[in-house]
C-alpha cells in the first residue's frame, strides 16, 4: 500500500514520536517513594547523629548519605514524619527543647532547605515546627529540554487551528481538520508536561 501524502505521514509519525519521548521523561522525572513514616519522636542528645541513606542517585555510584548532626542542645521532637524519595527527602517535627543542628551529605550536588530556607544549619526552639527537606541536583542535558518542550507546545497550539483554516480554505477538509487536531493535542499535552 503506497502512501498518498508522504509528508503527513511524516509529520504524523514525528508528533508521536515526540510525544513518546516526552512521556519517557516524565517517567524519568517522576520519583517513587521509598519511606514514609508518621507520629514519631525524635531524641538525640548533643553531638549525636541521624542518617538517611539514598541508594540510588544520579551521578553517584554508591547512593548517598544525609547526615543530621545534633551540635549543641538536644533535639527532642514530636509529631515526626519522614518521606524519603529515590532523589530527595523530607522531615517535619514539631520542638519540645533548644537545639542547634547541622546537615551533611556524601554527595556534593545537594542542596539543603529549613522551613523554606536554604540553609544546611539551624536553630532548633522550643514549640516550633521545621520542615527540613534535600534534594540532589540531577543531571541535567546542556539544552533545557522541559522548556524547549513548553515553548513548541504553545507554539504548536496556535499553529494547529491556523493549519486547519488555512488547509479548509483550500478545501481539503479532511487534512486539515486530522493534521490541525493532532498538532493542536500534541501542543497541549507538551505545554502540559512543560507546567508539570
Amino acid at each position: 500500500m503506497q502512501c498518498k501524502h508522504p509528508k503527513h505521514t511524516f509529520l504524523t509519525v514525528f508528533i508521536l514520536c515526540l510525544l513518546i519521548f516526552q512521556l519517557y521523561m516524565l517517567g524519568v522525572k517522576a520519583q517513587n517513594i521509598t519511606l514514609i513514616g508518621s507520629d514519631f519522636n525524635l531524641y538525640f542528645p548533643s553531638e549525636t547523629s541521624l542518617a538517611f541513606q539514598h541508594l540510588s542517585v544520579p551521578g553517584e555510584t554508591h547512593g548517598a548519605t544525609i547526615t543530621l548532626t545534633v551540635t549543641s542542645g538536644i533535639l527532642n521532637a514530636t509529631s515526626g514524619t519522614l518521606t524519603m524519595y529515590e532523589t530527595s527527602g523530607k522531615l517535619t517535627f514539631i520542638a519540645k527543647d533548644h537545639a542547634t543542628i547541622s546537615l551533611s551529605s556524601t554527595s556534593n550536588a545537594t542542596s539543603f532547605h529549613i522551613n523554606g530556607e536554604p540553609t544546611s544549619s539551624a536553630a532548633i526552639v522550643n514549640g516550633q515546627s521545621y520542615v527540613i527537606e534535600w534534594s540532589f541536583f540531577e543531571p541535567q542535558f546542556l539544552v533545557p529540554m522541559m522548556f524547549i518542550f513548553g515553548m513548541v507546545g504553545l507554539i504548536s497550539m496556535f499553529a494547529g487551528p491556523m493549519y486547519a483554516i488555512y488547509k479548509v480554505k483550500h478545501g481539503e477538509y479532511y487534512d486539515g481538520f486530522r493534521d490541525g487536531l493532532i498538532i493542536t493535542v500534541v501542543g497541549v499535552a507538551l505545554f502540559i508536561a512543560w507546567l508539570w
